[in-house]
């Protein structure tokens, strides 16, 4: 075989593969936004529906750094907002959730992530309310 065929096919070949990696990410993408509402947050920390898929994306990571870029995907999947947004939606889910004593650790330069108390309430609702027994 000589060289420019075979790199025709090998580029072919890589094309191929960065396709699937693309329909991956997209079904992986869809998983998780159906996901997301399936699950819930107390009812006491009066969420919008944005506000609590971002927590329960902080949560679905805890207890590590949900970078802003994976949380405007994860809220805005058809979209893509300026990352300020997410510093003003941190501020009212922090309203809302600080009274309950739960919180959000902004972690400078990478993300948000929840901390143990706020992980464990979002758990704790989810086991109240789970039907599957």
């Amino acid at each position: 075989m000589n060289a420019p065929h075979k790199q025709t096919r090998v580029e072919a070949e890589l094309g191929r593969a960065m396709m699937r990696i693309g329909e991956l990410e997209e079904e992986i993408a869809r998983l998780q936004r159906l996901l997301l509402p399936a699950r819930g947050t107390p009812p006491a920390w009066r969420l919008t529906a944005k506000e609590e898929r971002l927590m329960l994306a902080m949560e679905l990571v805890y207890p590590r750094t949900l970078t802003a870029e994976k949380a405007l995907e994860m809220v805005w999947p058809d979209t893509f907002p300026d990352k300020r947004v997410l510093h003003v939606m941190g501020v009212n889910i922090r309203k809302k959730i600080e009274p309950h004593g739960c919180g959000i650790i902004t972690v400078w330069g990478r993300g948000y992530r929840i901390d143990e108390r706020t992980a464990q309430a979002i758990r704790d609702y989810d086991i109240a309310v789970d039907t599957t027994e």
